[in-house]
C-alpha cells in the first residue's frame, strides 16, 4: 500500500492522536505545581480546546491564501519544536509564574496557556489544511470533510485510549514528551519531504535540543533532582530532605502533596496529624480491626503495626504504583496482620469483607480536597455501617478552624453529625485558626473520652475545640452535591 497516497488522512489522524495524549500528559506536568484538582483538568481541557479552535481558524485562512504542502509540512515542524519548548523550558515557566504569587488560579491560568497553547494551536491548523490540499486532488468536498473529520476523531479516540492505558502506566511523562516531539518532526518530514535549508535547519536544531535534554534527562538529572515516576493514577515525587533538627527525612510527594514522610535512621511518625490517628485506641481501647482509607507511604499503618501488637489492619490504596514505591523506598514489608487492597475506597466501603473497630481516613485527591465521594452523607452511611458498636472514625481533613478558609471544614462536620452521635474536632496547630492546617475530626458512635490518664493522649486532647455551633453554618455533602474542591480554592486562591 502506497502510504504517500493517504499522508493527509495519517497527518489528521497523528495530529488529533498528538492532541489528546499532549492533553492528558499535561496534567501529569501540572500535577506536581498545582494538583489534579476538577479546576486543573476544566482549565486544561478548555485552554487546549481554546487553542485548537484558534488553530482552526488560522489553519483554514491560510490555506485559503493558497495551500502548499510545504507549509503544511511546517505546521508539524511548529507543533513539534514548541512542543520541545514546553519540554525543555516547563519548570522554569512555572517557577517564574510562582514567583509571581499571582492568585493560584490566575497563576494555573497562565501556566496552562504558556506551556499547552502554542502546541494545540499548531496541531489544531492541520486539519483545515490538510482537507484544503486533499480537496486540490478531490473534487468531493462532502465525503472529503466527513472523511477526514472521521478520521481526526478516531485518532482523538485512540490517542485517549493510548495515553490513559498504555503509554503512561509503562512510561514517564518526559518520554511520551520527547516520543511526541520524534513523531511530529517525523511526520512533517517523512510525509511532506520539506526541501527548504530554514526548515532543515529548524529540524536540525530541535533534535538537537531535544537529544540533549535526554541525555541530560536520564543519565545526570536523579543525581541531583527527586525520583520522579508516573504511575497509573500519579505523577509521585521521592526526595530527600534535612530538617531543623537534622535528620534526614524522606518526601514521597503524589502531584503537589506531601503524601509521606519518613526519618531515614528511625521509625518514628514524621508527620504530627498521623500520630492523632493513635487516638482510636483511647476510644477502643481493646481495637482488633482497623481500616485506614490511603496509603500513600504506609507511615501510620507501619506504627500501628509496630505499636499494636494485637492488631490487624486493611488498608485501602487505590494506585499499586504508590504501594510498590512504598514497599522500594519507605520500609513496607509484608506482614500476615496487614492486607492491603488496591481499590477506590469508596467501592470498598460498598462491600466491605468485615466490621471495624476504627476506620481511618486519610485519602487524598488533589490540592488539600479528599476525593468528594468521601466526604458525602451518603459516604458516611457507609462507613458507619463498617463500623463495630463501638466503632470509631478519625478523618485528615485539611482546612482553617476559623474564618474564610473552614467553610470545608464547617461542611464536613454538619455532615457526619448528620450520621454520627458524637462528633469532636482536633487541630494540629493549637495557635492556628485561620490558616490552613490538618484538623483531625473524629465521629463515634459512642461518647468520646476527655481526659486521660496517659500524657500522650493528653497532649492531643488539648487541642480539642468546639465545632458543633459554627457547622451549623455549613451544608451537608452529598452524591448529588458536594463542592468541596470549589470551598478550598475560593477561600485562599
Amino acid at each position: 500500500m502506497n502510504l504517500l497516497r493517504y499522508r493527509y488522512e495519517i497527518a489528521v489522524f497523528l495530529a488529533s492522536f498528538s492532541i489528546m495524549v499532549f492533553e492528558i500528559v499535561g496534567s501529569r506536568v501540572m500535577g506536581p505545581y498545582f494538583g489534579t484538582s476538577l479546576q486543573i483538568w476544566t482549565l486544561l481541557i478548555g485552554i487546549v480546546l481554546g487553542s485548537i479552535s484558534l488553530g482552526y481558524i488560522w489553519g483554514g485562512r491560510k490555506a485559503n491564501d493558497g495551500a502548499t504542502v510545504s507549509f503544511f509540512s511546517r505546521l508539524y515542524l511548529f507543533a513539534g519544536m514548541t512542543l520541545a519548548v514546553t519540554l525543555l523550558l516547563r519548570d522554569i515557566i512555572i517557577s517564574v509564574i510562582l514567583i509571581g504569587k499571582l492568585p493560584f488560579l490566575v497563576a494555573a491560568f497562565v501556566t496552562t496557556i504558556l506551556l499547552f497553547g502554542p502546541t494545540s494551536f499548531f496541531l489544531g491548523a492541520i486539519t483545515p489544511y490538510a482537507m484544503t490540499l486533499k480537496g486540490q486532488e478531490e473534487k468531493r468536498l462532502g465525503i472529503l470533510v466527513g472523511n477526514l473529520s472521521a478520521i481526526s476523531t478516531i485518532g482523538s479516540i485512540v490517542g485517549t485510549f493510548a495515553a490513559g492505558l498504555i503509554l503512561i502506566p509503562l512510561f514517564g511523562t518526559t518520554s511520551i514528551l520527547i516520543g511526541l516531539i520524534v513523531l511530529l518532526l517525523l511526520v512533517g518530514v517523512g510525509l511532506f519531504l520539506p526541501k527548504t535549508g530554514g526548515q532543515i535547519g529548524s529540524l536540525g536544531v530541535t533534535f538537537l535540543f531535544v537529544l540533549s535534554y535526554s541525555v541530560y534527562y536520564y543519565s545526570f538529572r536523579d543525581a541531583a533532582n527527586p525520583l520522579d515516576v508516573d504511575t497509573q493514577y500519579n505523577r509521585v515525587l521521592l526526595y530527600t530532605v534535612t530538617n531543623t533538627e537534622g535528620n534526614k527525612v524522606r518526601i514521597l510527594g503524589i502531584n503537589n502533596e506531601n503524601h509521606s514522610a519518613m526519618y531515614l535512621e528511625s521509625n518514628e511518625l514524621v508527620n504530627e496529624y498521623t500520630k492523632y490517628y493513635d487516638l482510636f485506641s483511647l476510644a477502643v481501647p481493646n481495637a482488633q480491626r482497623v481500616l485506614m482509607l490511603g496509603g500513600a507511604g504506609y507511615s501510620y499503618p507501619k506504627h500501628a503495626l509496630e505499636k499494636y501488637p494485637h492488631l490487624s489492619l486493611d488498608v485501602v490504596e487505590i494506585d499499586p504504583g504508590v504501594t510498590a514505591l512504598a514497599r522500594k523506598y519507605f520500609r513496607l514489608v509484608d506482614d500476615p496482620r496487614l492486607t492491603i487492597y488496591h481499590q477506590d475506597a469508596r467501592i470498598f466501603l460498598n462491600n466491605p469483607p468485615r466490621k471495624y473497630d476504627a476506620i481511618l481516613g486519610d485519602a487524598f485527591g488533589s490540592r488539600y480536597a479528599v476525593p468528594f465521594h468521601l466526604t458525602t452523607k451518603e459516604a458516611m452511611e457507609k462507613i458507619y455501617a463498617a463500623l463495630s458498636e463501638e466503632g470509631i472514625f478519625i478523618m485528615n481533613v485539611i482546612s482553617a478552624q476559623e474564618g474564610s478558609g473552614s467553610r470545608y471544614l464547617h461542611a464536613q462536620v454538619k455532615t457526619l453529625q448528620e450520621v454520627f452521635p458524637y462528633v469532636t474536632t482536633f487541630k494540629v496547630l493549637p495557635e492556628a485558626k485561620e490558616i490552613y492546617q490538618n484538623i483531625m475530626i473524629v465521629a463515634s458512635k459512642s461518647p468520646f473520652p476527655t481526659v486521660s490518664t496517659d500524657e500522650y493522649f493528653n497532649s492531643f486532647l488539648q487541642n480539642r475545640f468546639d465545632s458543633s455551633s459554627s457547622s451549623q453554618q455549613g451544608i451537608v455533602l452529598t452524591d448529588e452535591y458536594a463542592p468541596v474542591e470549589k470551598m478550598l480554592y475560593e477561600a485562599n486562591f
